[in-house]
């Protein structure tokens, strides 16, 4: 194979194991907030049999923030109390109208065919996308699935941090 297959092979394929990953992730988090609000736990450790702690695991956020809910009614407040907060900007989707039309003429032309100052066509950086099909998808999750290694895991977890005969490895466990 091409070293441009090579390397595009690998990219799908990282790119299918950190789509399942990230989906088996969220899917446990998803589950995970309300299962700890249940039980009144803030916090848990995810601890080894070994005793070497992997990971600590917290409920953040969920406070009240404020956002703008009636834009008109904040509006007309600020108008009313605090005039010299307002400015004057083009209406986003009139802008939209206006970059698409110079996209599409390959030049900054307004509708009625004067040149628009200020907007000019700036180069971007290409960069490889990678959109697995569907039975890529399939086939990853069935692979990774079949291979049990997320069963294999917690048993991974009992696997000493440091073989016989090698160095000490420093120990963060709960306490």
């Amino acid at each position: 194979m091409s070293e441009i297959t090579d390397l595009a092979q690998a990219a799908t394929v990282a790119k299918l194991v950190e789509d399942h990953i990230k989906g088996i992730g969220a899917v446990a988090r998803q589950a995970l907030a309300p299962a700890m609000t249940t039980a009144g736990a803030s916090q848990t450790v995810v601890t080894a049999a070994d005793g070497v702690k992997m990971a600590t695991v917290s409920l953040v956020g969920g406070t009240a923030k404020a956002s703008v809910t009636n834009p008109g009614a904040l509006l007309a407040h600020v108008l009313e109390h605090y005039p010299t907060e307002i400015v004057q900007e083009v209406r986003e989707s009139f802008l939209k109208v206006l970059l698409a039309r110079a996209d599409e003429i390959g030049e900054p032309i307004d509708l009625d065919g004067r040149v628009i100052p200020g907007i000019e066509f700036v180069p971007k950086s290409q960069y490889p996308q990678v959109r697995p099909s569907k039975a890529a998808r399939e086939r990853i999750a069935a692979v990774l699935e079949s291979a049990g290694w997320m069963q294999q895991l917690p048993g991974a977890f009992t696997v000493p941090a440091n073989p016989p005969g090698e160095d000490p490895v420093e120990r963060d466990t709960p306490g």
